[in-house]
């Protein structure tokens, strides 16, 4: 009987264990995940930035787009032109 109840007592805390393990896990890769997001996000930002300045100074569409290696319609988009 105290044989059993220790072997519970055993797997009660490697379970608990296991999950603190997990969370752990699961909180580095969320923030892991955060920063790559952040990161690309703050490409993007300053890839518009760019687009928009580029056009402001009298840049054609044409050599935003092949610059940038998007297509004109999306140079546009970000323009917001028609």
């Amino acid at each position: 009987a105290i044989y059993e109840s220790e072997k519970k007592e055993e797997i009660a805390e490697a379970r608990e264990e296991g999950i603190e393990q997990g969370i752990e896990q699961g909180i580095e890769q969320g923030i892991e995940q955060g920063i790559e997001q952040g990161i690309e996000q703050g490409k993007k930002e300053n890839a518009i930035d760019m687009i928009k300045a580029l056009f402001k100074n009298n840049v054609s569409i044409n050599i935003i787009a092949e610059s940038a290696k998007i297509s004109i319609e999306e140079v546009k988009s970000i323009l917001e032109i028609s």
